[in-house]
């Protein structure tokens, strides 16, 4: 990702997320074990606060798509200009 920021390429992460909310992206929890002052504390986080992706596209209707991926080419031919 590192490499296409310094070619001026942009990447778009598309993630085909679950109608139920119970099974959806958005619900799903992150842990990660810290080490503070010498004692271990878990911090529990939403996965996609730490999503490693810059930009990400969450699509919950697979017939939407398309229309989806238009907007985000409106969007970013408008940027450039």
């Amino acid at each position: 990702l590192k490499e296409a920021e310094e070619n001026d390429q942009t990447y778009i992460f598309v993630i085909l997320d679950s109608k139920d909310s119970k099974e959806s992206i958005l619900n799903i929890k992150s842990t990660k074990v810290l080490n503070e002052d010498g004692k271990m504390n878990i911090k529990i986080s939403n996965y996609m606060d730490d999503f490693p992706f810059k930009y990400y596209l969450i699509v919950k209707d697979i017939a939407a798509l398309p229309r989806y991926l238009v907007e985000i080419l409106r969007q970013y031919f408008e940027s450039t200009k």
